[in-house]
């Protein structure tokens, strides 16, 4: 999923900004997933938005936790840490 996520909003590295072109169907509906519960929290789907994804992502790399131990509650923080 990192990779995934360092994939999808890399651009953001570049630009700053949030990603407005994706490479492939999967960046897409990963973006689309993460914009839809940032701005059901009320949070912009933004570049600063998109740089703290890619900050936290990498504490996801851990190989002792499931795909969802790792992704769902890294999730909900990274939408609570944007209030």
């Amino acid at each position: 999923m990192v990779d995934i996520i360092q994939a999808s909003f890399g651009p953001t590295f570049r630009t700053g900004m949030w990603p407005q072109r994706f490479r492939s169907h999967a960046a897409r509906v990963v973006a689309g997933a993460v914009s839809a519960k940032l701005l059901a929290a009320g949070i912009p789907d933004d570049g600063d938005a998109a740089t703290r994804l890619l900050d936290i992502a990498g504490s996801w790399e851990n190989p002792v936790r499931t795909f969802a131990e790792a992704i769902v509650p890294q999730l909900d923080d990274f939408v609570a840490c944007m209030d």
